[in-house]
């Protein structure tokens, strides 16, 4: 599970391994939180945070993991 500020990160990213050859495709997911959209620095419409010098910008997010058993659950 992945959990985020959602006032910080409004946005994430997956990342999948479809460009991988056939046996390590699709064998781990990839989440990356984000402060804005990809190509933020393009929009500025998107809400980008800018940072003045002496400004502070904070977020927190995190993962938990569990072992599946054989079945899935």
């Amino acid at each position: 599970a992945v959990w985020m500020d959602a006032t910080a990160y409004p946005n994430c990213v997956l990342f999948t391994g479809d460009t991988l050859v056939n046996e390590r495709k699709r064998r781990a997911l990839a989440i990356e939180p984000m402060s804005c959209a990809s190509d933020g620095f393009n929009h500025p419409e998107w809400g980008l945070p800018r940072l003045n010098p002496g400004d502070v910008w904070t977020g927190s997010w995190g993962v938990s993991a569990r072992v599946l058993s054989e079945t899935g659950s």
